[in-house]
């Protein structure tokens, strides 16, 4: 659907005002390599995104499986807070993220 807009547009273009299509081929080159770096860089944050929710899903399944143990030796209270410290690296690398991310990937 998009690429019917696409050629639409340059029919259209071509009609209208032919001498802009000079531009037509380094725009696309410029608008493929914008695409590229997006692709790099997000499959990069999804990475790093995955990565820092990892601790909070181990504690979250650790105490999920042994819940029975946790209760039957009064271990809640250590159980909670492992859960909100995993939970606290898990939004200190969503910072780092943040502050990292956009300008690593602009040449």
């Amino acid at each position: 659907m998009i690429m019917f807009m696409a050629i639409g547009v340059l029919v259209a273009t071509a009609f209208v005002l032919p001498v802009s299509l000079v531009a037509v081929p380094a725009l696309a080159l410029g608008v493929h390599r914008l695409r590229d770096a997006f692709i790099v860089a997000s499959r990069q944050l999804k990475g790093l995104e995955t990565h820092a929710r990892s601790p909070i899903l181990s504690a979250l399944n650790e105490s999920l499986s042994g819940i029975m143990t946790i209760r039957a030796n009064d271990a809640t209270d250590l159980f909670r807070r492992r859960f909100f410290d995993a939970h606290a690296v898990s939004f200190q690398m969503d910072i780092v993220m943040i502050e990292r991310c956009p300008t690593e990937h602009i040449k």
